[in-house]
């Protein structure tokens, strides 16, 4: 899940685990689905401790978290200049 925290008085989005509700960073991190859920619905999950729990008791299929958001940024279809562009809108954010 994306979930907007507050830190140090920003509002910072991150992905946070959808079974332990946790900041999830690094490399311990997946994103994990179900190939027969009609709704495609994705979870993003800590590796190892939360990613072993399931609904229906299913394999489930999965990638690493960072992969994910690789494919992601790709299926958006944004030019290098559009993605530059969203890269300078944030820097100036970060600096204000």
């Amino acid at each position: 899940m994306i979930r907007i925290l507050q830190i140090d008085g920003r509002n910072c989005p991150r992905f946070c685990c959808d079974v332990c509700k946790e900041p999830l960073e690094g490399h311990d991190t997946m994103a994990r689905w179900d190939p027969y859920d009609p709704d495609g619905k994705v979870e993003h999950v800590h590796k190892f401790d939360c990613d072993r729990t399931t609904d229906n008791g299913r394999h489930l299929y999965w990638e690493n978290l960072d992969t994910h958001l690789i494919y992601l940024r790709d299926n958006l279809k944004l030019s290098k200049k559009d993605w530059k562009n969203a890269e300078n809108r944030a820097d100036m954010c970060e600096n204000i």
